[in-house]
């Protein structure tokens, strides 16, 4: 599978119509794919500012982390110690 880099790479200036058109489709199409993405982001981030702001139970907050880190949005550094976090 050719990586969007790739893509880039390889893109040149239309030479006919039909290849500007066919760009332009393709360009559409990151672009939907982009906004997207940006909205389920917000999604999440108005999720966990809720849960915060409501004070959730941390066993809701630990589902959510677990499905962020389940999407691939969040790796847990492990260097971390749980019981020194908030006590700086």
């Amino acid at each position: 599978m050719e990586s969007s880099k790739d893509k880039r790479r390889s893109m040149k200036a239309p030479t006919t119509r039909r290849q500007a058109v066919e760009e332009i489709a393709f360009l559409n199409e990151m672009i939907e794919g982009a906004q997207i993405f940006e909205k389920m982001l917000l999604d999440y981030l108005d999720e966990i500012c809720t849960m915060i702001y409501l004070q959730a139970p941390p066993v809701e907050i630990d589902r959510f982390v677990e499905r962020m880190i389940e999407l691939g949005f969040y790796e847990p550094d492990m260097d971390i110690d749980p019981d020194v976090i908030g006590l700086a």
